[in-house]
């Protein structure tokens, strides 16, 4: 199984390479608020996110997936342009979700609905057309256990989204891990299929491995303890009022200049 490590920014990239991650996710959670300082609430469009891009794979030559939401709702011709230009920043993949309307973060949101089958088929079309004209990839997502769906309905789009040209398929979830590993174990296509484990920190990724997926994406795991360390030593630094508490655990000036000076 390959593990895919959550970055928002050429820190945390260079950090995820030196451990040996097998590619980097630049999640919306991620390139919101840990680049920006904004909600997950759709603000980041597809201009900025090319940006983001642009800025980790000038520094890493590990793998780059660029969370696209649901695709920013692009049609057509559009789909191509935003494609040229995500791509052309050095993403290798993208990964488009089937929920309807503006983004919400999938653990924060109600109910949004899904978008039809159909629809979301043709999109991935042509978003693998585009992909295989530079060699890229399109992962597609379904919400649909997100939405309180079925286990039989998550399959059925698992499949259809291959179908349509998918290279895999995020199977998404927020509450019962079972149902996901069920969802994994009845299908065909274990190497396809990618896990997102947010909502199930305990289940060790071997777990998820035999259960057939065949990528896991530790999508916010970066932006989530960064937050935590740099809210306690700035804290500490003003409570203490010297620098020696919060610094205790913090790298040196030395350790930074090494990872970057490559």
């Amino acid at each position: 199984m390959e593990v895919w490590s959550g970055v928002y920014d050429g820190l945390s990239a260079l950090l995820s390479e030196r451990m040996g991650y097998d590619g980097l996710w630049l999640g919306s959670l991620s390139a919101a608020v840990g680049m920006l300082g904004v909600p997950d609430d759709g603000r980041i469009g597809a201009d900025r996110m090319a940006q983001l891009a642009s800025e980790i794979t000038s520094i890493t030559a590990t793998p780059v997936c660029v969370d696209i939401e649901n695709g920013y709702g692009l049609q057509g011709d559009h789909i191509d342009r935003c494609a040229e230009k995500l791509y052309s920043s050095g993403a290798r993949g993208v990964c488009i979700q089937d929920a309807l309307g503006p983004q919400q973060n999938s653990f924060l949101s109600t109910h949004r609905g899904l978008t039809d089958v159909a629809v979301f088929e043709e999109t991935l079309s042509r978003w693998a057309k585009c992909a295989s004209v530079v060699g890229g990839k399109v992962y597609a997502r379904t919400e649909a256990l997100i939405e309180g769906l079925s286990e039989d309905e998550a399959y059925r789009r698992v499949e259809r989204y291959l179908d349509a040209g998918a290279d895999g398929v995020v199977v998404h979830f927020r509450k019962d891990p079972e149902a996901v590993l069920r969802v994994a174990r009845r299908s065909p296509f274990a190497h396809k299929l990618i896990v997102i484990p947010t909502a199930a920190p305990d289940v060790h990724f071997a777990e998820f491995a035999s259960a057939g997926f065949g990528i896991c994406v530790v999508a916010n795991v970066a932006l989530r303890t960064a937050y935590r360390a740099i809210d306690l030593a700035l804290q500490e630094t003003l409570s203490e009022g010297r620098l020696s508490e919060a610094l205790r655990n913090g790298g040196s000036i030395e350790d930074l200049h090494q990872l970057v000076s490559r």
